[in-house]
């Protein structure tokens, strides 16, 4: 048991100093006047992602069927499953149709190395 503490304690750890980076890499990019915000913003949404995922897990732990679609029992497993797969879908189907529509940034074209906060987010 201590040692799966210990090591849960150094993967926190390891995580937090590798989120602390790469904010700090993608804020320095933004106006001085944003970085704040924005490091404050990251740091907000990092711990609300900790806190979605430790509600995934608790609901794919979950056994028993939540409800029934057509005689089928949906547990929180499938659940999951099946939303996860349908985010994978679309994002997928959102990535070819920028490759095939060719659509590019202007500002990436002329090799310009700035940020908006909404791009960051």
């Amino acid at each position: 048991m201590a040692v799966a503490v210990l090591t849960l304690t150094a993967f926190e750890i390891i995580l937090g100093i590798d989120t602390t980076v790469f904010l700090s890499v993608l804020t320095g990019r933004l106006p001085a006047t944003q970085r704040p915000y924005a490091r404050w913003v990251g740091l907000l949404l990092t711990m609300g992602m900790r806190i979605l995922l430790l509600t995934i897990s608790r609901i794919m732990s979950r056994t028993k069927p939540l409800f029934e679609i057509a005689s089928v029992g949906l547990t929180g497993q499938r659940l999951i499953l099946l939303l996860g797969g349908a985010f994978l879908l679309w994002k997928a189907v959102k990535e070819i149709h920028h490759k095939v529509e060719g659509q590019h940034d202007e500002a990436n074209a002329a090799g310009v190395a700035t940020a908006t906060m909404g791009a960051l987010l």
